[in-house]
């Protein structure tokens, strides 16, 4: 059994204490990211195929899942493809939330898939290789981020 003096206790309390600080701090960045990717489609069709690092929140639960969010941090909202308002008016939530890093990524996952760029999922559903039209500026509140912009922004974060 080793004994410590007065002195080295405390050293030794106060050594665990801020390696606990810097590791709670280390797993807290890691589990609330800088830039978060949502998929507001349902679950069969996140799972079908979904941008890889993306999140799945349906879209009729976002207006809950607004409060639990960190105001600061950076957010792009999709769904299936340019035809599907769902992102734009999920995006629009966030805007009137009070969200400022908010981005309606309109070209959805039909876009994303059609570029060849990483996706998880068996991607079978037949929306994702139908060339996708938009059909008005829904988004002229919102703030739209292109595939190719999205796709740098998210390896600048480290999601892809």
């Amino acid at each position: 059994m080793v004994h410590f003096n007065k002195s080295e206790k405390r050293l030794l309390t106060i050594s665990l204490i801020f390696s606990a600080l810097f590791f709670a701090g280390c797993w807290n960045s890691s589990q609330d990211p800088e830039l978060t990717v949502i998929n507001v489609l349902d679950k069969e069709d996140y799972d079908d195929c979904h941008i890889k690092g993306s999140v799945n929140i349906f879209w009729d639960d976002i207006a809950d899942k607004l409060l639990t969010l960190d105001k600061s941090k950076q957010y792009v909202v999709y769904c299936s493809d340019q035809a599907c308002s769902t992102s734009t008016y999920n995006a629009k939530m966030f805007l009137d939330a009070g969200f400022q890093n908010i981005w309606d990524y309109e070209d959805g996952m039909s876009g994303w898939y059609q570029a060849g760029l990483p996706y998880e999922g068996p991607a079978e559903k037949t929306y994702l290789k139908n060339k996708g039209m938009n059909f008005g500026d829904e988004a002229s509140d919102t703030l739209t981020i292109t595939t190719q912009d999205l796709f740098d922004k998210m390896k600048e974060f480290g999601l892809l």
